[in-house]
């Protein structure tokens, strides 16, 4: 397996808790493919059972088309079983959620461009299907509510013209209403809660002119009718969570046109959506959100999963996860796989993560396959807390000409190395980027990022690899 995790602990910041400036250790990571097939994940919740559902698609090679695939697992990510579910000649299905009767409720698309929803028994097999005609559009996300009902949001429409569409069907499939929302261009639903008080939430974007989304995300009651809405800068807001006080966490990407660069970006708001605060965080190399959940600890802290990537092409994607508050990512960590490689959900339970998503994490040239990882409690890490794992060495020290900075990696990776000066300011950065794994030694020359050279005097070097970080001290003199 390929994998290039990391960590970004600030120095100067105090951090909830010492364990949690660290990534878990990865308990089992179980991947489900062929070898005549490309697969992809889309989805995944925890059912009932403690197991996992997991929805995406199935392609055969050398063929446009693919199925909708349902994978369900046992709590050790051990397979139960699979069904593969296709209407015309395209499939694929974008959301999942279980059941009060234990069975599942799914919704994508089929033959490219027409909108489907689906009801399964606890075995996946169907129950029944909506609509029966071609409606053109997507569902990207689907819940059962309070009362047994089900809310969906995706698009309404193809091409560059769409509008965010919000339908409430009813147990036996029959739709009760529907509404579309947005502007004159592409506009989408990304995903749908319903909040504890009954009313449902809708996040997505809208365009104002064509390529200028904005993030924006609207609640509305039971009929459908909104209640309040937001709309924010340019991007997309993708997931979005009700917390145990009624609040709501909005994870959203922002970006600008032509979306070379992005950044994660969470909004809180409360129950009415007035908005409390918004963040847009700092990550080590940029990284998009696919999906986010709530960590209920005395300070509030939310898991994310996506993907990260130097380049905008998707074939360099890797999947990314990390642990942020609001104000700043605590840890986070890659997983290089087979090209397009992402995480698509996240989910907090038993003190641990459980990530499922995209890409071939054991070989990255082999097919593409659906995975699902599980973490270590994120409580009970206490990586880089003792000892010199690094085997890290500066010599000489004090310095006069140069500093040699030797370390040891135990596998490839990403390094940074800062040196601080002692008010806290990043003054000199002598490494950030790919190392081998194996003896690794940085030579610095005292010389500043902006070119002028350190007076003499005590600073502070930090070295930080996917599961370390250490400081340590160098002197200089003239």
């Amino acid at each position: 397996m390929s994998c290039i995790p990391f960590a970004f602990a600030s120095l100067i910041t105090s951090m909830t808790s010492l364990s949690l400036s660290y990534p878990p250790d990865i308990t089992w990571i179980e991947q489900y493919y062929d070898d005549s097939s490309l697969n992809s994940c889309s989805d995944c919740c925890q059912t009932t059972d403690g197991g996992y559902i997991l929805t995406g698609s199935w392609s055969w090679w050398g063929s446009s088309g693919s199925s909708g695939l349902l994978i369900k697992t046992h709590d050790d990510g051990n397979l139960d079983w699979v069904q593969h579910i296709l209407f015309g000649d395209y499939t694929s299905i974008s959301t999942v959620s279980q059941t009060y009767d234990g069975g599942y409720v799914i919704g994508g698309r089929y033959d490219w461009s027409f909108i489907f929803i689906a009801r399964t028994d606890s075995s996946g097999e169907l129950i029944w299907e909506v609509p029966e005609g071609s409606f053109h559009g997507a569902c990207y996300s689907i819940v059962q509510t309070s009362d047994s009902a089900f809310i969906l949001t995706g698009k309404a429409g193809s091409g560059t013209y769409s509008d965010i569409l919000l339908w409430k069907i009813d147990p036996s499939g029959e739709v009760i209403w529907e509404r579309s929302f947005g502007l004159q261009w592409d506009d989408r639903g990304y995903c749908v809660i319903e909040q504890d008080r009954g009313s449902y939430v809708v996040a997505g974007f809208i365009e104002e002119e064509s390529s200028d989304d904005h993030i924006y995300f609207f609640s509305t009651d039971t009929d459908g009718n909104v209640l309040s809405d937001v709309m924010l800068g340019t991007g997309y807001a993708i997931d979005v969570v009700e917390t145990s006080d009624g609040n709501l966490i909005v994870a959203a990407n922002r970006r600008n046109y032509p979306y070379t660069e992005q950044n994660i970006h969470l909004i809180k708001t409360d129950e009415l959506l007035d908005v409390q605060w918004e963040t847009t965080l700092t990550s080590f190399i940029p990284a998009c959100v696919r999906s986010i959940d709530v960590i209920d600890t005395p300070v509030e802290l939310y898991a994310l999963t996506g993907y990260a990537s130097e380049y905008a092409n998707p074939d360099s994607w890797m999947v990314y996860i990390a642990l942020a508050d609001s104000t700043q990512i605590l840890w986070e960590m890659t997983f290089d796989g087979t090209d397009a490689s992402y995480g698509s959900a996240v989910l907090y339970t038993g003190e641990a993560l459980t990530i499922a998503g995209s890409g071939n994490l054991y070989d990255p040239t082999g097919n593409e396959a659906l995975f699902l990882m599980r973490t270590d409690s994120l409580f009970g890490s206490s990586q880089g807390s003792s000892g010199n794992p690094l085997e890290l060495v500066t010599y000489p020290n004090p310095f006069s000409t140069e500093c040699n900075i030797s370390f040891e990696l135990d596998f490839d990776g990403y390094v940074e190395i800062a040196v601080f000066d002692m008010i806290g300011r990043i003054i000199s950065t002598p490494a950030d980027g790919f190392m081998q794994a194996g003896p690794n030694t940085v030579r610095w020359t005292g010389i500043t990022d902006d070119g002028s050279h350190i007076g003499q005097g005590l600073y502070l070097l930090r070295i930080e690899t996917s599961r370390y970080v250490e400081v340590t001290k160098v002197v200089y003199i003239k």
